[in-house]
């Protein structure tokens, strides 16, 4: 007899849906980041994507680019602590 918690994780690498639903963990967890670094500066920047080890984030404009660039680094550190080391590797910005 199989174990329920076994056959969840047989079926949901079977369709991909764990590697979906961390992707949406990372973006989730980035974005909450991103809020607590600029509360209180009117920021319009979100983690919109997370593929093959790089998280996408967006700008409102170039000066906003360069406020995350700034901050990148205490991005990836604060999602290794949440999802191991190595497991973003990096950041895209645009705006």
């Amino acid at each position: 007899m199989h174990k329920l918690s076994d056959l969840i994780k047989v079926r949901l690498n079977a369709h991909n849906l764990d590697v979906s639903a961390k992707s949406a963990e990372v973006i989730h967890k980035a974005n909450q980041h991103l809020a607590d670094l600029f509360k209180n500066k009117g920021a319009d920047t979100n983690a919109y994507r997370f593929d093959r080890k790089v998280l996408f984030i967006a700008a409102e404009n170039s000066s906003w680019s360069q406020e995350v660039w700034g901050v990148q680094e205490s991005i990836l550190k604060n999602l290794e602590k949440q999802f191991g080391k190595g497991f973003v590797k990096k950041i895209r910005i645009k705006s």
